[in-house]
């Protein structure tokens, strides 16, 4: 029995030796976690991007529309006020 003694300490020594501890498969989880993170991280970069030119895009539409209800309006003014002097005028002519 005594001699099964050291032999099984040297064994026991030798095997937990043995390996990495799991640290291969620790570091294969770290590296995928950071390529998740990136990949996640581009994601969200190009979704801002899209955000951004649809809110461009958004602000040129509303501008272009207020100036086209400007000018109408600006325009149906100026109409309405050259009908009137012409109407005054022809009435000053037919008299």
């Amino acid at each position: 029995m005594r001699k099964f003694i050291p032999l099984l300490v040297i064994c026991s020594s030798l095997l937990a030796g043995c390996g990495d501890g799991g640290k291969a498969k620790i570091e294969r989880e770290r590296q995928r976690a950071e390529q998740a993170e990136m990949q996640r991280q581009k994601a969200e970069q190009a979704r801002k991007e899209a955000e951004e030119g649809k809110s461009t895009w958004q602000t040129v539409a509303w501008v272009v529309g207020v100036g086209a209800v400007v000018l109408l309006v600006f325009g149906t003014a100026m109409g309405s006020s050259a009908r009137k002097d012409a109407e005054k005028k022809a009435g000053e002519t037919n008299e």
